[in-house]
């Protein structure tokens, strides 16, 4: 595992930091499941930085996994990472669906 996305643990109808991130185009949300969303939008690592980007350009998966009986999301290189390169992940096309007002 290369890392953890970190931040509140939010449900999907009371996450606080959506309405500023889609006036800011911004989102830091990640969904665990169909109720718990992750927000890193003020409490998060690095992770919360990775950019979208569709295969072959991608060089990094997230997985949501269960540990101890929490969901958690662990972010896996696919190919090999450089120090300092830029982790590039497929949001996959349910964020795009989900997400509208951030697809430029």
């Amino acid at each position: 595992m290369c890392a953890e996305y970190v931040g509140e643990l939010f449900t999907e109808n009371n996450t606080p930091n959506i309405a500023a991130g889609i006036f800011r185009g911004l989102n830091y949300n990640f969904s665990t499941n169909e109720t718990w969303i992750i927000d890193a939008a003020k409490v998060g690592n690095n992770t919360r930085y990775a950019n979208h980007a569709e295969p072959p350009k991608d060089n990094c998966e997230a997985r949501i996994l269960l540990v101890n009986g929490e969901h958690r999301i662990g972010f896996f290189a696919t190919k090999k990472v450089a120090v300092g390169q830029e982790i590039l992940l497929d949001y996959g096309k349910g964020y795009w669906q989900h997400h509208p007002e951030l697809s430029g």
